[in-house]
């Protein structure tokens, strides 16, 4: 359900998964375009990978819809993403 690429605008914005990383589980590179996840770790639940990916691609849409303020705060955006991972996962096609 992690993409590789998406695109926000008129960007592409570029999915590295698997990265090596000591102190995050993802990362939003904000001059790069890229959003680097953390490799899995055993002990992660099922879809805490899916999370981490929506709490990145919060961070990039907004700042990409200017609200950087928004973006600054951990908690909004861990509760947007935690939304979002639910309406990926609970969706019917």
């Amino acid at each position: 359900m992690i993409p590789d690429s998406f695109q926000l605008g008129a960007h592409v914005i570029k999915v590295q998964k698997d990265a090596k990383m000591k102190d995050a589980y993802g990362m939003w590179y904000e001059q790069k375009k890229l959003i680097k996840l953390a490799k899995a770790k055993p002990d992660w639940s099922e879809h805490f990978a899916l999370q981490v990916f929506w709490h990145e691609a919060c961070h990039a849409m907004l700042e990409h819809v200017g609200r950087g303020d928004l973006s600054q705060d951990e908690h909004f955006v861990d509760g947007l993403s935690e939304a979002l991972t639910q309406l990926a996962l609970t969706r019917k096609d």
